[in-house]
């Protein structure tokens, strides 16, 4: 579990110029991200995080995680969960970037998506605050840093330190991969061989049995949209997704979100 964090350092602008100096040492070497890791964790004091490359149409490749039993879930991840990961889900259907903040109190896609339910809630996790990184035209960096117990103040300045190192942080990811060189090729392929077979069943799972605009609902739910933000992406009102949503409940077998996950994973992690 995560403990209770510690006050956030004050950001000292001596301290911070040293770590990225750093940093800029370690471009390109092994020890990079956790070089990384360490500068953060001078002014957030994380337990549990990780580091991901997303490149588009491609499975995610781990360049860093915690060693607190986290491994066998980075394991069930990259097995095809990132499919329901609204971080993945931004970079690679809508092209976004930046820092994004997730948490049980604010955002009701936290509340709702049952990728943290299933996923994050035996480590107790409260927020996550998340970056993605641009690398080059079709790759980034993406950075999660997870807590609880996390004040509303913190919660702004961990943002805000975040926000005024973006930039920072995106040169030194492109200066890294710049002197380390591209991936494998033969990894590379591999990783979108089973990006199109995993994303070939989540696209089709229960397509068989569904209208279309049921199927188009059901996979919106599956990636933890709201029924007021599926009404306004697919223009029809929440009530209108109800019925959809009781419909494919009805077809499926299943009574409830957490039971439509649990289908869908199994459906998933058995191929």
């Amino acid at each position: 579990m995560i403990k209770a964090h510690d006050q956030l350092a004050e950001l000292d602008v001596k301290s911070c110029l040293d770590g990225l100096a750093a940093l800029y040492a370690r471009a390109g070497t092994n020890g990079f991200f956790d070089g990384l890791v360490s500068f953060f964790r001078q002014f957030i004091p994380f337990e549990i995080g990780s580091i991901f490359e997303f490149q588009k149409g491609a499975q995610p490749k781990s360049l860093w995680t915690c060693q607190v039993g986290y491994d066998a879930d980075t394991q069930v991840y990259n097995r095809g969960l990132y499919l329901l990961d609204p971080c993945f889900d931004a970079y690679e259907n809508r092209n976004l970037t930046g820092i994004f903040h997730f948490s049980r109190e604010d955002s009701e896609n936290f509340i709702n998506n049952e990728f943290y339910k299933r996923y994050w809630q035996h480590i107790g996790i409260d927020n996550e605050f998340a970056g993605l990184y641009p690398v080059g035209r079709d790759r980034c960096v993406h950075l999660s840093i997870m807590l609880s117990n996390v004040a509303p103040d913190e919660i702004e300045k961990i943002l805000s330190l975040l926000r005024v190192l973006e930039t920072t942080c995106c040169t030194l990811f492109n200066l890294h991969f710049d002197i380390s060189g591209n991936s494998d090729l033969s990894e590379i392929r591999r990783r979108r061989d089973f990006h199109v077979e995993a994303n070939g069943i989540f696209r089709n799972f229960a397509k068989d049995i569904l209208t279309p605009r049921e199927h188009t609902v059901l996979l919106l739910f599956l990636r933890g949209y709201s029924t007021k933000s599926i009404g306004r992406q697919l223009n029809i009102s929440p009530g209108t997704v109800s019925i959809h949503r009781s419909n494919f409940y009805e077809k499926l077998e299943v009574s409830s979100q957490g039971e439509l996950f649990a289908l869908f994973i199994e459906k998933l992690l058995t191929n």
